[in-house]
């Protein structure tokens, strides 16, 4: 089963880390496991394990040691839940919308590539990969697609379950039986405009792109629109199309930078600069969570777990068994 928490924090790791690199392709690609009538592939697994390996080297010794072939069988229950997720959402419409999104992320991306590594320089890393331009740009919006319908797709059961009545007596009860969502309450939903400081950045460059960042900060203590803000000067690509809106579950999750954002109240700017792996943060906070709601909310992800659980028991699912250990077993 994908725990809740990891699953934000993998999707944050994707949302706020360092500019993606190139990655090398398979000149030959495979099909290792099938739900119903979708494949997943090789190049898919690999794709997984990368994003796994790198979410675990940054939980130091909060992450128990995850050997190759764990690895593996986590990148495959993962996929085959977002793939039966995203077969159980399965609107047309839905799957446009991603695609538009993706192709404007990903012509975005490419650009920020060029304009950092150089154009004939591109060109030449993807030729020693044996990919042209096309098929890298194919292959990064079929990711994003993927990864839009999964968060897509997930919101829209937990919020079915989230506009069912629940007692208050309910809710109480829930929260008895579970201390730990004290922690957890207290959840931010916020805006963000994100100025990138490239990692080859020497600290003449550094101090520049503090300086557009100070202004842009000024303007936004000021009263300026943030979301005119966010849309004029945000290098945040994946929460720009929602007006730099992301979600924070706790103080250390999914990025202990942000913890000092906790503190001031619903609809203010923090009043500082925050330094994250990815450049240079200006945030606004817009909701806190309280802890009513972060229960409620704790029981629909339940019972969509509940629902994942009954639709991989009703699946036709598949897998190379030289490949994977079985997956979904209790550890």
């Amino acid at each position: 089963m994908i725990q809740r928490s990891r699953w934000l924090v993998l999707l944050a790791v994707c949302i706020i880390g360092s500019t993606p690199s190139l990655c090398r392709s398979e000149m030959v690609d495979r099909v290792v496991a099938s739900v119903n009538t979708s494949v997943i592939t090789q190049s898919d697994i690999q794709r997984r394990i990368a994003a796994l390996a790198r979410y675990y080297s940054t939980q130091g010794s909060r992450a128990a040691p995850r050997s190759p072939s764990d690895l593996a069988r986590e990148s495959l229950e993962q996929l085959i839940d977002e793939q039966l997720l995203i077969e159980r959402y399965n609107r047309a419409y839905a799957k446009n919308a991603a695609e538009r999104y993706a192709e404007r992320r990903v012509d975005a991306h490419i650009e920020e590539l060029k304009k950092n590594l150089g154009e004939d320089q591109l060109m030449a890393r993807l030729s020693e990969e044996n990919q042209s331009m096309e098929e890298f740009r194919e292959a990064l919006i079929r990711e994003q697609v993927h990864q839009f319908l999964v968060r897509q797709s997930r919101e829209s059961w937990i919020d079915e379950f989230l506009l069912q009545p629940m007692s208050q007596n309910q809710v109480e009860e829930y929260i008895e039986e579970h201390p730990d969502l004290q922690s957890e309450s207290g959840g931010l939903e916020i805006q963000l405009i994100l100025i990138r400081v490239p990692p080859e950045a020497d600290r003449s460059k550094e101090a520049i792109l503090r300086a557009k960042a100070e202004k842009i900060l000024i303007k936004a203590r000021a009263g300026e629109n943030f979301d005119t803000l966010v849309e004029a000067h945000s290098e945040h690509e994946q929460s720009k199309p929602d007006r730099g809106v992301m979600k924070l579950a706790s103080r250390t999750t999914p990025f202990p930078e942000f913890a000092p954002v906790f503190d001031i109240e619903a609809g203010q700017v923090y009043p500082e600069l925050l330094r994250v792996p990815a450049g240079f943060a200006i945030v606004k906070v817009k909701n806190k969570q309280s802890l009513f709601n972060a229960a409620r909310r704790a029981m629909a992800v339940e019972k969509v777990e509940e629902g994942l659980t009954k639709l991989r028991s009703e699946a036709t699912i598949r897998y190379d068994k030289e490949l994977f250990s079985e997956p979904f077993q209790e550890e």
